[in-house]
């Protein structure tokens, strides 16, 4: 753990341009048999960063900027497990990551967005070459005013083992003032809504935010993919305490939280995708987070 701490520490001194350390903690939820008992409970805590780094920045009078933009992720999870079913749950995850995003306007109102990266997704105590995914994807925008963007793409990944390509869809939608809405549907949805209480202070609620953990564990000598992924509803303020620094408390629900343990292969991802039979459904249970960033514009 200390190793994690101070990795933090050297990567928040590096000046990029944004930078966000979080600590959270979801509470045990329980995990129910069809029949209502109880056979296992499950909680989480983590703590995770992520910067943001403009490599170029061009400008195009006619259409717009093109960015070529470098982001690290990472992030330590500790899984509070118990009873039975909970054998196949690692108890330490971590999710590191870099990747590069380039965008680049074709006309003035379409713009294309491509990233490449790779990640490591792990237990702890088993981290092997099979951890380390490649990711690229490609999404066509097409900006339907200055608070909408709607697009397509798709994003090729090796985390299950052979290359899977995933349809994605893109939306962003966003309303600035004292009050404000924004609408985050790049993959995983998350909905904000905004009230600016003063110069310093700002409540947020959030009826859908997103956290996913995932890992290579070995069960009975194979590889196969565990994820986790819960859906919160939480209500935060937002504290300017600095020129450029902020501090944000929030609690809430989860409202959703699935766990699942599958085979690495491209059939087994499309199989699975949509079978909830072989999710861990967990009961709601209550969260809370509190972070700092700190803004360099």
């Amino acid at each position: 753990m200390r190793k994690i701490f101070l990795l933090l520490f050297l990567l928040t001194t590096i000046p990029f341009c944004a930078q966000n350390v979080e600590y959270g903690f979801v509470s045990p939820g329980d995990y129910k048999t069809h029949n209502g008992e109880t056979i296992g409970k499950s909680g989480i805590q983590y703590i995770k960063g992520s910067y943001q780094m403009p490599l170029m920045v061009k400008s195009d009078s006619l259409k717009g900027l093109k960015t070529l933009t470098a982001t690290i992720s990472g992030k330590y999870a500790r899984l509070h497990n118990e009873g039975s079913a909970m054998a196949g749950n690692p108890h330490k995850i971590v999710n590191t990551g870099a990747m590069l995003t380039y965008s680049a306007p074709i006309t003035r109102r379409w713009s294309l967005i491509a990233t490449a990266g790779a990640s490591l997704n792990a237990h702890t105590r088993y981290i092997r070459l099979q951890s380390i995914a490649l990711t690229g994807g490609t999404i066509f925008l097409y900006r339907v005013n200055k608070n909408l963007n709607i697009g397509i793409g798709a994003i090729i990944t090796t985390a299950y083992g052979e290359p899977v390509i995933i349809p994605t869809p893109f939306v962003t939608w966003k309303h600035n003032g004292k009050y404000s809405v924004r609408l985050d549907m790049r993959g995983l949805p998350e909905l904000t809504l905004a009230a600016q209480l003063n110069e310093r202070t700002r409540l947020t609620i959030a009826p859908l935010a997103v956290e996913r953990f995932s890992a290579l564990v070995s069960v009975d000598g194979d590889n196969k993919l565990y994820t986790q992924n819960i859906l919160k509803s939480t209500i935060g303020i937002t504290q300017r305490i600095g020129r450029r620094l902020f501090f944000n408390a929030e609690a809430g629900y989860t409202t959703y939280r699935r766990a699942r343990l599958q085979e690495r292969s491209c059939n087994a991802f499309w199989r699975d995708l949509f079978d909830g039979d072989k999710r861990l459904k967990f009961t709601p249970s209550p969260a809370i987070s509190v972070s700092l960033t700190y803004r360099f514009k």
